[in-house]
């Protein structure tokens, strides 16, 4: 029995002590508050990026006809002389 049998040894009992890592982790995780100011500002990001996007479809129709009015009015502006 060389070094490769207690190798499988170790992940066969490991696969107990990987779950109760991960629940270790995951407990850490709740108490932790490190990030919870990255959070905080990820969701505030997200929070005006759909208040921008919801907002410019409200005003995409108002924005357009004036846009058209405007430039219909450039362009009667000035007309060629006939040859």
């Amino acid at each position: 029995m060389g070094p490769a049998y207690g190798r499988l040894l170790r992940l066969r009992k490991g696969k107990t002590l990987v779950s109760s890592r991960i629940w270790r982790f995951v407990g850490n995780l709740t108490r932790d508050e490190q990030g919870q100011d990255l959070v905080e500002y990820a969701l505030l990001a997200s929070f005006v990026a759909i208040a921008t996007i919801l907002g410019l479809k409200a005003i995409e129709s108002t924005v357009g006809t004036g846009y058209r009015s405007l430039d219909s009015r450039e362009q009667n502006i000035w007309v060629p002389p006939n040859p």
